[in-house]
């Protein structure tokens, strides 16, 4: 077959009646040209069919990567007033150093702009922050005149370094700027960002500590550092630690080693996550030693030339500096300027580093219970946000089985408590989580060591659990596990029945199902006879299959891209339903987490709800998410779901009758009354 010829600028520039010049500026989107010619040749050249040649595009980038440029425009490092001894002020001169030297090389010069400073502009030659006047009393240069200098110098690309507030450079002329936020910034609206792991750098330095042996792990950091808090929280059930409160310093000053002091006295932690060396000289002060009496983890090994010699997390600050000075980059060289409609999103994994602040790795076996030992088993990582309604049935679990163990048996019966220990992230899918291999091998410990006396099975299946084939020989109850042996089932014709009758009470006429994937010929025959009954008419809408493949990400990415699909879809399926002019009045969505995506989109196409459209979801006992619109939830009940899983257990232990299976549970229609609608710009789902 005759390969299709490739079309060329010059043929473009022929057919446009332009220079190859113009054609080239108008294909990178340069400003230099006008934006009518601009769009002119582009859509001539996509009609004529060009495509940029990869190879070369790869051969350009390998010579700007190797040849040795002078730098011809200039890159504005801005930061926020902070002291010089705090440890944002350290980070941030430790990345500049790396984010300079990397715009050197891709021919730009990378200067830095402190906010207070009566003058704005660097000395000549200035290439450091360190040699920089502070002080801790300037009130900061109006935003007005840091516009008015990045546009007197032509100054395009900006990065906001660590220390960056949202009520300083809200103001900027964004529209004429590509900026990159370094760290976590709360920007309003939202910038592309460079950021470390903190989900996966928390959970790697509690599963470090808890592996040499330490097991009340404590967190202490300054206030400006509490993202840390929620990584750290949300890991506390995947590791042997117990659970400690947190501890937030407003400054290293005589209160906050008055909140530290008291902080360690009452708790008295065997180890600590920290961010600054100023933590040690306190413990010093209270008679403890680092590491004899104490170990020392610092959540970012680098950030103070102090603590580069000490145990804890590595989360190359080098790397973040470097992606973030490619990124704006990149949107340079692509003439992306402004805010970002789809921002991105880098996020950089950390290391352990060994150091002289915590004790050598040790073996300590795990202490043997000494009540009747229960196994939760589930298959994905609960401390992600989209598994929110199975940490909701766990927690129920261990909430049942502690109401059971403090009922007062009979006097002739001795019992010994139940104790439980969940296991999380077991499937196969989640084997690009960092802790799926730790997660199996203390799996494996406690199988060793503990004398398990059966097993509850929560989204699970035993044949993912080859490795360990003691389980099945003990008494199990599954839910939501395979057909075959689920005890307990979710009764979703009781949910499209309640749903259907409660939208056709509410005057509702024309119903939509919408559905993640297509439902049983008993659903769809469900909701057609119910609306039929109640003068209605109702079907059923089942979104595309995913474009990608799920077993490349990790399950979270999963859930986030398809929440993207999701929105999408349903933003396109809205307008079709507003140009034809035969929408419904009531729509019932499958579950809560695809439910956000929808909302989204239609609070994006401008449907009012619950005026133009009432909604129904199906929704988790206990949790609460924000629709960003008032959505109507068909709840089900956790706690229930619990208790039967609890009684069938114990029922199989006993070799007691367990009743007819599968247990069917039905939920009930609850009001959603209470809503918080976001800033339009948040509405597009945000795509890691």
């Amino acid at each position: 077959m005759k390969e299709k010829s490739t079309v060329t600028h010059r043929q473009i520039a022929r057919c446009a009646g332009c220079s190859q010049t113009s054609v080239s500026f108008a294909l990178r989107n340069d400003p230099r040209l006008p934006p009518a010619t601009r769009r002119r040749i582009q859509k001539l050249a996509e009609k004529m069919g060009y495509r940029p040649d990869p190879r070369v595009a790869e051969l350009m980038t390998q010579i700007r990567s190797t040849r040795k440029t002078r730098p011809v425009a200039t890159l504005a490092w801005i930061y926020h007033h902070l002291p010089p001894a705090t440890d944002l002020r350290a980070a941030a001169e430790y990345q500049f150093r790396f984010a300079a030297q990397r715009a050197a090389e891709l021919g730009y010069r990378l200067e830095p702009f402190w906010i207070y400073s009566p003058s704005l502009s660097p000395s000549a030659g200035d290439q450091t922050m360190t040699d920089r006047p502070m002080s801790g009393d300037l009130p900061g240069l109006p935003v007005k005149s840091l516009n008015r200098i990045l546009h007197a110098r032509n100054i395009r690309g900006v990065i906001l370094a660590p220390g960056c507030t949202h009520k300083t450079f809200y103001p900027l002329r964004w529209e004429r700027l590509a900026a990159v936020s370094l760290g976590h910034a709360p920007f309003q609206p939202t910038l592309h960002r460079v950021i470390p792991d903190g989900i996966y750098n928390a959970a790697l330095c509690l599963k470090q500590l808890q592996e040499i042996g330490y097991r009340r792990v404590g967190l202490a950091l300054p206030a400006q550092a509490q993202e840390w808090t929620h990584s750290f929280i949300a890991h506390y059930p995947n590791v042997g630690v117990h659970n400690l409160p947190q501890l937030l310093i407003p400054a290293f000053n005589t209160q906050g080693e008055r909140l530290f002091s008291q902080y360690v006295k009452r708790y008295r932690p065997d180890a600590l996550m920290c961010s600054g060396a100023g933590f040690k000289t306190w413990l010093e002060k209270l008679g403890l030693n680092v590491p004899a009496d104490i170990g020392l983890a610092e959540v970012d090994v680098t950030a103070d030339p102090e603590t580069r010699a000490w145990s804890g997390i590595d989360i190359h600050a080098d790397r973040l500096a470097i992606s973030a000075v490619d990124l704006l980059v990149a949107e340079l060289q692509n003439n992306r300027m402004g805010l970002p409609p789809f921002p991105k999103k880098i996020v950089i994994e950390g290391q352990w580093v060994g150091g002289a602040t915590v004790r050598k790795l040790a073996f300590i076996p795990p202490i043997q219970e000494s009540g009747i030992v229960i196994g939760i088993l589930h298959r994905f990582p609960l401390n992600q946000e989209p598994f929110h309604f199975w940490r909701a049935l766990i927690r129920a679990i261990e909430a049942e089985v502690a109401r059971m163990n403090i009922k007062s048996p009979s006097l002739d019966e001795i019992v010994r408590p139940w104790i439980c220990r969940v296991y999380d992230c077991l499937g196969t899918l989640s084997r690009s989580e960092p802790f799926y291999l730790q997660n199996h091998k203390r799996l494996a410990d406690d199988l060793r060591y503990q004398d398990f006396r059966g097993w509850i099975l929560v989204h699970q299946n035993l044949a993912q659990l080859d490795q360990h084939k003691d389980i099945e020989l003990l008494p199990n109850v599954d839910f939501n596990g395979p057909l075959d042996r689920e005890a307990i089932t979710l009764d979703q014709h009781d949910f499209l029945y309640q749903s259907v009758l409660y939208l056709t009470r509410q005057g509702c006429r024309r119903i939509c199902y919408l559905r993640g994937r297509k439902p049983d010929e008993v659903e769809a025959k469900t909701i057609r006879e119910v609306a039929r009954v109640e003068g209605a008419e109702a079907w059923t809408v089942c979104f595309e299959p995913s474009r990608f493949d799920p077993s490349q990400y990790r399950p979270y990415e999963v859930d986030l891209l398809r929440a993207a699909e999701i929105y999408n879809f349903t933003f396109d399926l809205t307008n079709q339903w507003k140009r034809r002019g035969d929408g419904p009045d009531g729509l019932i969505v499958w579950e809560d987490i695809g439910m956000r995506a929808v909302a989204r989109a239609l609070v994006k196409a401008e449907i009012a709800i619950p005026r133009q459209l009432q909604v129904v979801t199906q929704a988790s006992e206990g949790v609460y998410l924000d629709y960003t619109a008032p959505v109507v939830r068909y709840e089900w009940p956790t706690s229930t779901i619990a208790r039967e899983l609890v009684r069938i257990l114990r029922c199989r232990m006993n070799d007691e009758p367990e009743g007819a299976l599968p247990v069917r549970i039905r939920g009930s229609i609850v009001p959603e009354v209470k809503v918080t609608l976001p800033r339009l710009s948040r509405l597009t789902p945000n795509i890691v």
